[in-house]
């Protein structure tokens, strides 16, 4: 009865629950309770931790020694409160954060790209991320097979 409830009330908001696929530092979680709205993706407060490991706690979102506070005028933009269940909105937490957001509508597919000091991360090591490609000879190549070389990469695209 509690979850016909809160469907209701969900329907009510405009919005439907859905299994929804969430990619958040490269862990995948299928979450049944989230919440996708317009441009915002609303979790309960056991998703929020299940899928990215934030924790809602008094002075914000945290993870670990990062935390972003929720001040009071930006309360409605976080956090809504739907039959008795608390919900956080991540897609506004990784806007703060200022991380990118790739969604698959059809699919109910989020994937939240890395925080900015994770970029940092692979800039100040000046090494560059692992791919592979075939060669001129359709020889699949990885770039680690090079490491300690001095490598010239040429690149071509037709637009």
């Amino acid at each position: 009865m509690k979850a016909l409830l809160a469907l209701l009330f969900l329907s009510a908001w405009g919005i439907h629950a859905a299994e929804t696929t969430v990619i958040y530092d490269e862990a995948v979680s299928k979450l049944e309770s989230a919440v996708p709205e317009k441009e915002d993706l609303w979790l309960t407060t056991a998703d929020l931790t299940r899928a990215s490991r934030f924790v809602l706690k008094p002075k914000g979102a945290c993870l670990d020694e990062l935390c972003v506070p929720i001040t009071k005028g930006r309360e409605r933009a976080f956090l809504r409160r739907a039959s008795g269940t608390d919900y956080f909105n991540l897609a506004e937490l990784a806007r703060v954060l200022r991380q990118p957001i790739a969604r698959d509508e059809p699919n109910q597919v989020w994937l939240f790209g890395p925080r900015p000091q994770a970029r940092m991360k692979v800039l100040e090591s000046l090494e560059a991320p692992d791919f592979t490609l075939p060669d001129w000879e359709r020889t699949p190549r990885s770039l680690r097979d090079f490491r300690g070389k001095k490598v010239l990469l040429i690149t071509w695209a037709s637009w």
